[in-house]
Protein backbone atom coordinates (compact mmCIF):
# COMPACT_ATOMS: atom_id res chain seq x y z
CA UNK A 1 0.00 0.00 0.00
CA UNK A 2 1.36 3.42 -0.86
CA UNK A 3 0.49 7.05 -1.41
CA UNK A 4 -1.69 7.91 -4.34
CA UNK A 5 -0.18 9.42 -7.46
CA UNK A 6 0.95 13.02 -7.29
CA UNK A 7 -1.14 16.04 -8.21
CA UNK A 8 -1.15 19.73 -7.37
CA UNK A 9 1.82 20.66 -5.15
CA UNK A 10 0.95 21.31 -1.52
CA UNK A 11 -2.16 19.14 -1.47
CA UNK A 12 -2.48 16.07 0.74
CA UNK A 13 -5.13 14.73 -1.62
CA UNK A 14 -3.89 15.26 -5.21
CA UNK A 15 -6.46 16.63 -7.64
CA UNK A 16 -6.25 13.50 -9.80
CA UNK A 17 -7.01 11.29 -6.78
CA UNK A 18 -10.27 13.06 -5.82
CA UNK A 19 -13.29 10.82 -6.59
CA UNK A 20 -15.89 12.19 -9.03
CA UNK A 21 -18.79 14.19 -7.60
CA UNK A 22 -21.66 11.80 -7.02
CA UNK A 23 -19.42 8.93 -5.89
CA UNK A 24 -20.55 6.88 -2.91
CA UNK A 25 -17.88 6.89 -0.18
CA UNK A 26 -17.54 4.60 2.82
CA UNK A 27 -17.39 6.61 6.06
CA UNK A 28 -15.63 4.82 8.94
CA UNK A 29 -15.72 6.79 12.21
CA UNK A 30 -12.79 6.11 14.54
CA UNK A 31 -15.25 5.61 17.40
CA UNK A 32 -17.22 2.38 17.56
CA UNK A 33 -19.98 2.87 15.00
CA UNK A 34 -21.82 0.91 12.32
CA UNK A 35 -20.67 1.03 8.70
CA UNK A 36 -21.77 4.27 7.00
CA UNK A 37 -21.85 5.66 3.46
CA UNK A 38 -22.19 9.18 2.09
CA UNK A 39 -22.47 10.74 -1.37
CA UNK A 40 -19.72 13.15 -2.49
CA UNK A 41 -21.43 16.47 -3.32
CA UNK A 42 -18.43 18.71 -4.02
CA UNK A 43 -14.66 18.95 -3.49
CA UNK A 44 -11.95 21.58 -3.02
CA UNK A 45 -8.38 21.91 -1.78
CA UNK A 46 -8.11 18.93 0.63
CA UNK A 47 -11.84 19.20 1.34
CA UNK A 48 -14.64 16.82 0.46
CA UNK A 49 -18.27 17.89 0.86
CA UNK A 50 -20.40 14.92 1.86
CA UNK A 51 -24.11 14.31 1.95
CA UNK A 52 -25.66 12.99 5.17
CA UNK A 53 -23.90 9.75 6.24
CA UNK A 54 -26.36 6.84 6.41
CA UNK A 55 -26.22 3.30 7.78
CA UNK A 56 -26.87 0.07 5.85
CA UNK A 57 -30.63 0.68 6.11
CA UNK A 58 -30.33 4.20 4.68
CA UNK A 59 -31.02 5.88 8.03
CA UNK A 60 -29.14 9.19 8.53
CA UNK A 61 -26.59 8.94 11.35
CA UNK A 62 -25.71 11.83 13.65
CA UNK A 63 -22.08 12.89 13.44
CA UNK A 64 -20.06 15.32 15.60
CA UNK A 65 -18.08 18.38 14.51
CA UNK A 66 -14.37 17.57 14.70
CA UNK A 67 -14.98 13.82 14.50
CA UNK A 68 -12.19 11.70 12.98
CA UNK A 69 -13.21 9.42 10.12
CA UNK A 70 -11.67 7.37 7.34
CA UNK A 71 -13.15 7.93 3.87
CA UNK A 72 -12.78 5.02 1.45
CA UNK A 73 -13.72 4.61 -2.22
CA UNK A 74 -12.93 2.50 -5.27
CA UNK A 75 -10.91 3.79 -8.23
CA UNK A 76 -9.92 1.82 -11.35
CA UNK A 77 -9.84 -1.48 -9.48
CA UNK A 78 -7.95 0.01 -6.51
CA UNK A 79 -9.21 0.94 -3.06
CA UNK A 80 -8.29 4.44 -1.83
CA UNK A 81 -8.61 5.65 1.76
CA UNK A 82 -7.91 8.97 3.48
CA UNK A 83 -8.05 10.12 7.09
CA UNK A 84 -10.23 13.22 7.57
CA UNK A 85 -11.89 15.45 10.14
CA UNK A 86 -15.51 16.55 9.91
CA UNK A 87 -14.89 20.30 9.96
CA UNK A 88 -18.39 21.74 9.80
CA UNK A 89 -21.93 21.08 8.74
CA UNK A 90 -22.69 21.96 5.13
CA UNK A 91 -26.47 21.93 4.76
CA UNK A 92 -27.64 18.47 5.82
CA UNK A 93 -24.15 17.03 5.28
CA UNK A 94 -20.55 17.76 6.24
CA UNK A 95 -17.32 19.25 4.94
CA UNK A 96 -14.48 16.80 5.64
CA UNK A 97 -10.88 18.06 5.76
CA UNK A 98 -8.23 15.59 4.60
CA UNK A 99 -5.48 15.31 7.25
CA UNK A 100 -3.14 12.68 5.74
CA UNK A 101 -2.09 11.53 2.26
CA UNK A 102 -4.32 8.89 0.68
CA UNK A 103 -3.43 5.23 0.89
CA UNK A 104 -4.02 3.02 -2.14
CA UNK A 105 -4.10 -0.76 -2.51
CA UNK A 106 -5.01 -3.00 -5.42
CA UNK A 107 -7.95 -5.26 -4.63
CA UNK A 108 -5.95 -8.34 -5.65
CA UNK A 109 -3.37 -7.36 -3.00
CA UNK A 110 -5.91 -6.82 -0.24
CA UNK A 111 -4.54 -5.22 2.92
CA UNK A 112 -4.09 -7.66 5.80
CA UNK A 113 -4.26 -6.25 9.31
CA UNK A 114 -3.83 -7.84 12.76
CA UNK A 115 -7.09 -7.98 14.69
CA UNK A 116 -8.35 -8.94 18.13
CA UNK A 117 -11.50 -10.86 17.22
CA UNK A 118 -13.11 -14.16 18.07
CA UNK A 119 -15.05 -15.89 15.32
CA UNK A 120 -17.04 -19.06 14.84
CA UNK A 121 -15.73 -21.66 12.42
CA UNK A 122 -17.55 -24.73 11.11
CA UNK A 123 -17.41 -27.08 8.15
CA UNK A 124 -19.59 -25.96 5.28
CA UNK A 125 -23.12 -27.27 5.77
CA UNK A 126 -23.04 -27.24 9.56
CA UNK A 127 -25.48 -24.79 11.13
CA UNK A 128 -24.54 -22.23 13.77
CA UNK A 129 -24.10 -23.97 17.11
CA UNK A 130 -23.95 -27.43 15.49
CA UNK A 131 -21.41 -29.98 16.77
CA UNK A 132 -18.01 -29.13 15.33
CA UNK A 133 -18.60 -25.38 15.44
CA UNK A 134 -15.65 -23.77 17.19
CA UNK A 135 -15.01 -20.39 18.76
CA UNK A 136 -11.60 -19.38 17.36
CA UNK A 137 -9.30 -16.35 17.70
CA UNK A 138 -8.65 -14.46 14.46
CA UNK A 139 -5.00 -13.47 13.99
CA UNK A 140 -5.46 -11.18 11.00
CA UNK A 141 -8.07 -10.17 8.48
CA UNK A 142 -8.30 -8.79 4.95
CA UNK A 143 -11.02 -8.18 2.39
CA UNK A 144 -10.12 -11.54 0.83
CA UNK A 145 -9.41 -13.81 3.78
CA UNK A 146 -8.39 -14.43 7.38
CA UNK A 147 -6.03 -16.49 9.50
CA UNK A 148 -7.41 -18.23 12.58
CA UNK A 149 -5.88 -20.35 15.33
CA UNK A 150 -7.68 -23.71 15.39
CA UNK A 151 -7.38 -26.64 17.80
CA UNK A 152 -6.77 -29.57 15.39
CA UNK A 153 -8.18 -32.06 17.88
CA UNK A 154 -11.51 -30.23 18.12
CA UNK A 155 -11.72 -29.51 14.38
CA UNK A 156 -9.30 -31.07 11.91
CA UNK A 157 -9.35 -29.20 8.62
CA UNK A 158 -7.70 -30.23 5.37
CA UNK A 159 -6.33 -27.96 2.66
CA UNK A 160 -9.06 -27.16 0.13
CA UNK A 161 -11.89 -27.87 2.58
CA UNK A 162 -14.85 -25.48 2.61
CA UNK A 163 -15.90 -23.84 5.89
CA UNK A 164 -18.18 -21.12 7.24
CA UNK A 165 -16.57 -18.22 9.11
CA UNK A 166 -18.72 -16.11 11.44
CA UNK A 167 -17.02 -12.78 12.10
CA UNK A 168 -18.28 -10.30 14.73
CA UNK A 169 -18.17 -7.37 12.28
CA UNK A 170 -21.25 -5.13 12.12
CA UNK A 171 -22.91 -5.03 8.72
CA UNK A 172 -22.00 -8.51 7.47
CA UNK A 173 -24.89 -10.51 6.06
CA UNK A 174 -23.96 -13.61 8.11
CA UNK A 175 -21.28 -16.33 8.23
CA UNK A 176 -18.97 -16.18 5.20
CA UNK A 177 -18.00 -19.06 2.92
CA UNK A 178 -14.27 -19.75 2.91
CA UNK A 179 -11.72 -22.31 1.77
CA UNK A 180 -8.71 -23.60 3.69
CA UNK A 181 -5.57 -22.58 1.76
CA UNK A 182 -2.88 -23.56 4.27
CA UNK A 183 -2.27 -24.99 7.74
CA UNK A 184 0.83 -24.08 9.73
CA UNK A 185 1.82 -25.74 12.98
CA UNK A 186 3.22 -23.29 15.52
CA UNK A 187 6.17 -24.22 17.73
CA UNK A 188 5.19 -24.58 21.38
CA UNK A 189 1.48 -24.28 20.67
CA UNK A 190 -1.27 -26.83 20.22
CA UNK A 191 -3.18 -24.51 17.91
CA UNK A 192 -2.71 -24.58 14.13
CA UNK A 193 -2.68 -21.34 12.14
CA UNK A 194 -5.27 -21.90 9.41
CA UNK A 195 -5.31 -19.59 6.39
CA UNK A 196 -8.75 -19.03 4.87
CA UNK A 197 -9.64 -17.52 1.50
CA UNK A 198 -13.14 -16.05 1.32
CA UNK A 199 -15.18 -17.34 -1.61
CA UNK A 200 -18.44 -16.18 -3.22
CA UNK A 201 -18.18 -12.94 -1.23
CA UNK A 202 -20.88 -10.41 -2.08
CA UNK A 203 -19.91 -6.84 -2.94
CA UNK A 204 -21.75 -5.66 0.18
CA UNK A 205 -19.82 -7.97 2.51
CA UNK A 206 -16.53 -7.11 0.77
CA UNK A 207 -17.23 -3.41 1.36
CA UNK A 208 -17.99 -4.03 5.05
CA UNK A 209 -14.71 -5.93 5.50
CA UNK A 210 -12.77 -3.25 3.65
CA UNK A 211 -14.18 -0.53 5.91
CA UNK A 212 -13.33 -2.58 9.00
CA UNK A 213 -9.75 -3.21 7.80
CA UNK A 214 -9.11 0.47 6.97
CA UNK A 215 -10.53 1.57 10.34
CA UNK A 216 -8.36 -0.99 12.14
CA UNK A 217 -5.26 0.18 10.25
CA UNK A 218 -5.98 3.75 11.25
CA UNK A 219 -6.44 2.73 14.91
CA UNK A 220 -3.14 0.81 14.97
CA UNK A 221 -1.23 3.69 13.36
CA UNK A 222 -2.68 6.14 15.88
CA UNK A 223 -1.49 3.90 18.71
CA UNK A 224 1.95 3.52 17.11
CA UNK A 225 1.47 -0.22 16.69
CA UNK A 226 2.30 -0.11 12.95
Amino acid sequence: MGAARGGTSGRLLPADAVPPVGSLLDVAPHRAAPALTARLLDSGHDRLVLGPPTDVLGTPTEMVEGEEVDLVWGEHGDVVGVAALLERRTGPGWTAVVVAPPQRVQRRDAVRVPVDLRATLARDGAGDGAPGTLDVPVADLSESGARCVVDPVALRLEQGERVRLGLPVAGLSGPLAAQVVHRRFRAGSRGVLVGLRLVDLSDGDADVLRRHVFARLRELRRRGAL
